[in-house]
């Protein structure tokens, strides 16, 4: 189930479909709407956009992507709110539902959306990031869907990006209570104490003798003398795929419907589970979120990957933070990473 979030200009992105908040007429208007016309080629883009006509909000249609670093461009019209009577949150589902629906019929492996109502449409900002999450999770996470396609959220202005306030309470309260600064390493002291100058011995006129560091041990050659290089990444995850698989016996959880709340695409998902592929931390941390794990289970899971949870890793914190308080979906989980990336740094 990959799916990323990036504080990127949307017109930089590269996918195989880009999402334009479109004008439900043949023109365009100002915001991400006008960037993106500008930076595929205006005239260009109008001209193939008449030949669409009208777009009813909620609904979408494709054209080509001209000058972008993609192969389409999807136009949705959002709607604009009006206090939330007026079927606003719905309308908006079907933006992100039916772009969605479109990438795949178009065989995209990728698909791009801004922040779709969070501009001129007025839009509260948690209701629309809200309704973004819950449709990009009802799309990877739907049995039926025979593409698994990379799905992106760029973030031009972390204003605009805005989680629901209780579910952030209740994390930074939690984060406040077990995230852990990491100490900044101190300078050893150098030259001698002026204070007793007369104790020091001759090596200490040259400062204090340093431990001898321990030397990095060396990843294998890969010539014909050594161990091949894709042997040592499996011997570094030989334990992970048979205790995934365990785990998922014991949860009753089936290897494809892992692979759908695990936020990795299908090819580094069984890669990382044969062991041909060592696994980056993150991908561990989302495997115990699709496993449904306990903490403790998730330090077993991290220690056969060769990690170890860590109090001054944010990503750690939170994740611990959502299996304790049984919140198992990876898209979410992005959010929230994302949303607290910076934690600690300050």
């Amino acid at each position: 189930m990959p799916f990323h979030i990036l504080e990127k200009d949307i017109t930089k992105v590269h996918a195989g479909a880009i999402v334009d908040p479109a004008n439900p007429y043949p023109t365009y208007g100002g915001g991400t709407d006008a960037a993106i016309y500008k930076a595929a080629g205006a005239q260009k883009l109008l001209e193939e956009r008449k030949m669409i006509g009208n777009i009813r909000p909620g609904n979408c249609a494709a054209t080509h992507a001209f000058d972008l670093d993609a192969d389409y461009i999807i136009h949705t019209v959002g709607p604009s709110w009006e206090g939330g009577n007026a079927g606003e949150l719905d309308i908006l589902a079907g933006c992100y539902r039916n772009s969605l629906e479109c990438a795949r019929m178009l065989q995209c492996r990728s698909v791009a959306f801004p922040l779709i109502g969070t501009g001129v449409y007025g839009f509260p900002k948690d209701k629309a990031l809200q309704t973004a999450l819950s449709q990009i999770t009802d799309f990877l996470s739907a049995p039926e869907k025979d593409h698994m396609m990379n799905i992106k959220l760029a973030v031009f202005d972390r204003e605009n990006f805005e989680m629901p306030a209780p579910l952030m309470n209740d994390l930074d309260a939690y984060l406040a209570e077990n995230f852990v600064p990491e100490k900044p390493v101190e300078e050893e002291e150098e030259l001698y104490d002026e204070e007793e100058p007369k104790k020091k011995s001759f090596f200490s006129l040259f400062g204090k003798k340093k431990k001898k560091e321990a030397p990095e041990e060396p990843a294998p050659a890969e010539d014909a003398g050594s161990a091949r290089l894709s042997d040592y990444v499996r011997a570094r995850g030989e334990n992970l795929g048979p205790m995934v698989s365990r785990f998922a016996g014991e949860k009753s959880i089936a290897m494809d419907e892992l692979l759908r709340r695990s936020n990795l695409s299908p090819a580094r998902f069984h890669r990382i589970l044969s062991g041909e592929e060592a696994p980056e931390k993150k991908d561990v941390l989302e495997l115990s979120l699709g496993l449904r794990l306990t903490v403790q289970e998730a330090g077993s899971l991290l220690s056969a990957a060769g990690y170890r949870y860590s109090a001054s890793d944010v990503t750690d914190v939170i994740t611990w933070y959502l299996l304790t308080h049984h919140l198992y979906n990876c898209v979410q989980a992005e959010a929230l990473y994302f949303a607290r990336a910076d934690y600690g740094m300050q």
